[in-house]
């Protein structure tokens, strides 16, 4: 009999079905009172209580914005820089373990530019060095929102398996970084030089003090 109230499951991902998408084991039932169960605001109030219970598991990270993260892997490499290129292998997922998008093979990993990714993955991946692997459980406001976008319906909290596996600078970004930099110090240059000639009074300069001494 359906009514009203709708509930889901939710825990730590640790079972998988015959058909590939994860079950999840010791499971709590929460509700979304008396909203329509395919509306995004019954989407993210399960993400809700899905946080609320998946904060309690040993090794899981709670973050100010309110994403969560558990370190399946340590790497060593480089950290990736806010304008630089990340090479990734992903899965992504539904809080009930349904499969909505992944990298397509290890021949063809994902190329993101930092500056284009979801917040959520702007968050961990400028804390992630190189061989790193994360899961992200995060909420609609660092994905994709009320409104969603593609395969993603609005208000999902989604998980994320997520490896670094490689980073490198924007050329452009780093040429432009490069311009700045000898700009300033053209810019020191020529204020410091300004400033030594006060100091030696007028019509005085640098290399002719040891003539006049």
């Amino acid at each position: 009999m359906c009514c009203a109230l709708t509930f889901v499951a939710c825990s730590c991902y640790s079972l998988k079905s015959k058909s590939g998408t994860e079950s999840l084991k010791d499971v709590p039932i929460f509700w979304t009172d008396g909203l329509q169960e395919d509306s995004s605001e019954a989407r993210a109030m399960r993400g809700d209580s899905f946080l609320k219970q998946n904060a309690l598991v040993k090794g899981v990270r709670k973050h100010g914005s309110g994403m969560q993260s558990s370190i399946m892997k340590e790497g060593d490499g480089l950290l990736p820089g806010i304008n630089d290129f990340v090479t990734v292998r992903y899965k992504m997922k539904t809080i009930e373990g349904a499969l909505l998008d992944s990298s397509s093979n290890d021949n063809d990993l994902a190329e993101f530019r930092m500056a284009d990714v979801i917040e959520g993955w702007k968050e961990a991946l400028l804390k992630m060095r190189v061989g790193s692997e994360w899961r992200l459980f995060v909420p609609p406001h660092l994905a994709y929102g009320d409104e969603g976008l593609a395969q993603v319906q609005g208000g999902q909290t989604l998980i994320y398996d997520l490896e670094l596996v490689a980073t490198r600078e924007d050329s452009k970004v780093t040429q432009g970084r490069r311009l700045r930099i000898l700009k300033r110090i053209k810019a020191n240059k020529v204020k410091d030089e300004s400033e030594e000639r006060r100091r030696t009074g007028p019509g005085l300069i640098r290399d002719n003090l040891d003539l006049i001494e």
